[in-house]
C-alpha cells in the first residue's frame, strides 16, 4: 500500500552520485550541475553502477545522442549480481528496451517506456544480495558524445528466497524445421516474457505471412512435447489475423516496418514457474494461399509443408501431398533477434 511505511532506503546513482552515497550528490561543482554526462568511446566499458549491500534497482533510464539501428544493436547492457563473473544480462539495448528491430518510438508497456523516442526506461524489479553492477559497453566502432543514465534502487531486506534477474539474447536464421530457441535454462525460476524481433526473409518467401509458429513451452523434464504450446506467432502476443503495432501493458508490438516486427508478451498475470528446467521456443512456420505458395515450391524455395485447409485442416507434415488447395502452413527460413526475461535461484 503506498500509505504504508516501509523500511526501504532510496538511492540515485549516476554520474553526479556514482556510487549512490547519502548526502552526496551532486559535489562535483558546488552544488551546480557539474557532472551530467560523459563522453563514451569506441569499445569503452562504461560502469554506470557498482554498488555494495542489499536492495532492488527499481529504475533504469539511459539515454544517448546517437540512437540509429546500428547503436541500438550495437550497444551491450550487461548486469553482474552478487560478484559474479560472468554477467546474468548481455543484450543489445535496442533488443533489451523491446525496440529489436532497432527504431525508436515513444512507448509504454508494463515493464519498459520511451517518453518521446529518445530514451529507455526499465521498471523490471531487480533483487541483489551482496552487490550490484551494471555496465554498458560500446561495440559499434565509433565515438558517442553524450551518455547520460540514471538508476534508482532501495535499500532493503530481501528474503532467503528472492531470485536474481537474468536477461538472455539470441540472434540467428533457424535451420528448415528447426523451432527459433528463445530460453533454455536450468533450475527454479520464473520466466518473465520475450521481446521478439521477426525480420521476413522477403526474397524467399515475398510478402508472405511468417507467423503462423506457435509457441512452445517446455518444462520440467517435458521431452519430445511441451506442456504449453500456444496457436500462433502472433496469438502469443494477443492479437489475429497477422500483426499491426499496438501497446498493451502486458503485450504488444512496439514496431512493424514491412513486414518485419519487433512484439513483446509479459507472463505477469498468467506466471510460468519451473522447478527443474525450462525451454521456450518458436515455431518458424508461415502460411499463405496454395496459388501462392505453389510457384515458390517450384522455385525450389526453403518449404516443407505442415498442414492445409480447404474446409476441412489435412495434416500433411513429413508427407508428399498432390492437388492442394486453400491455405497451407508450411515451415520456412527468417531471421530472429529474441530476449528472454527471467527470474532464477542460483
Amino acid at each position: 500500500m503506498f500509505y504504508q511505511f516501509k523500511k526501504s532506503e532510496p538511492r540515485w546513482i549516476n554520474f553526479e552520485n556514482p556510487k549512490g552515497e547519502k548526502g552526496k550528490g551532486a559535489t562535483e561543482n558546488g552544488g551546480a550541475k557539474g557532472h551530467a554526462w560523459e563522453h563514451f568511446y569506441i569499445d569503452e566499458e562504461k560502469v554506470l553502477c557498482d554498488f555494495d549491500g542489499q536492495g532492488v534497482i527499481r529504475r533504469i533510464w539511459i539515454t544517448l545522442s546517437d540512437r540509429d539501428i546500428h547503436t541500438l544493436q550495437n550497444v551491450y547492457i550487461k548486469m553482474f549480481w552478487d560478484n559474479s563473473p560472468v554477467p546474468q544480462v548481455d543484450v543489445p539495448i535496442g533488443d533489451f528496451f523491446c525496440m529489436g528491430l532497432g527504431y525508436m518510438r515513444s512507448f509504454e508497456n508494463q515493464f519498459f517506456s520511451t517518453a518521446e523516442g529518445r530514451s529507455f526506461s526499465c521498471f523490471i524489479p531487480m533483487p541483489f544480495k551482496k552487490h550490484a553492477k551494471i555496465v554498458l559497453h560500446n561495440k559499434t566502432g565509433k565515438y558517442i558524445n553524450n551518455l547520460f543514465y540514471d538508476i534508482n534502487l532501495t535499500l532493503e531486506t530481501l528474503q532467503q528466497d528472492d531470485m536474481l534477474f537474468f536477461a538472455s539474447f539470441h540472434e540467428l536464421e533457424n535451420e528448415l524445421e528447426d523451432n527459433v530457441e528463445i530460453l533454455n535454462t536450468k533450475g527454479e525460476g520464473r520466466f518473465l516474457g520475450a521481446n521478439i524481433a521477426v525480420i521476413p526473409n522477403n526474397e524467399k518467401y515475398g510478402d508472405l505471412w511468417w507467423g503462423e509458429g506457435e509457441v512452445k513451452i517446455f518444462i520440467d523434464g517435458d521431452k519430445k512435447y511441451p506442456t504449453l504450446a500456444g496457436t500462433g506467432a502472433e496469438d502469443y502476443v494477443g492479437s489475429a489475423w497477422e500483426l499491426g503495432e499496438f501497446i498493451n501493458a502486458s503485450q504488444g508490438c512496439v514496431s512493424r516496418v514491412g513486414n518485419s516486427v519487433s512484439m513483446y508478451r509479459f507472463h505477469t498475470n498468467d506466471p510460468i514457474f519451473f522447478k527443474e528446467d525450462i525451454k521456450v521456443e518458436l515455431q518458424a512456420m508461415g502460411g499463405g494461399l496454395f496459388d501462392k505458395v505453389k510457384p515458390l515450391i517450384d522455385n525450389k524455395a526453403p518449404i516443407l509443408l505442415a498442414t492445409y485447409d480447404d474446409g476441412d485442416v489435412h495434416h500433411i507434415y513429413k508427407r508428399e501431398p498432390s492437388d492442394l488447395s486453400g491455405y497451407i502452413n508450411f515451415f520456412r527460413q527468417d531471421h530472429y533477434r529474441t530476449v528472454a526475461y527471467y527470474y532464477k535461484n542460483e
